[in-house]
């Protein structure tokens, strides 16, 4: 998934061109990854290019897999899912951001 998604060197997660989007819930995110939980996904598609690739991301793996759903049915041919979430992409020791107040949020 790095790979698909990174730069041509593969320093970068995400490259330009990939935008990556993430939910609620998780105690990261991707670089460069925008905040679009899932229960407000379908209003907020209008700053995606649906002819770029759009990699969504979640903690676990399981809501992105419904956001890639919602991606592809709004038009978007390039979505993909970071299958296992920021869980697997820390576990592989990928770069990523931390977020305090998404772990707050999940936490509280």
């Amino acid at each position: 998934m790095r790979k698909k998604i990174g730069d041509a060197e593969g320093q970068h997660p995400v490259a330009a061109r990939c935008r990556a989007i993430y939910g609620e819930g998780a105690a990261g995110h991707l670089e460069r990854a925008t905040l679009k939980p899932l229960d407000k996904l379908r209003s907020t598609l209008s700053d995606l290019d649906p002819q770029k690739p759009v990699a969504a991301h979640c903690k676990s793996g399981y809501r992105s897999s419904i956001a890639t759903s919602i991606l592809q049915a709004a038009g978007f041919k390039n979505a993909l899912n970071v299958v296992g979430g920021l869980d697997a992409w820390q576990a592989h020791q990928l770069p990523h951001v931390a977020d305090q107040t998404s772990a707050q949020t999940c936490a509280g």
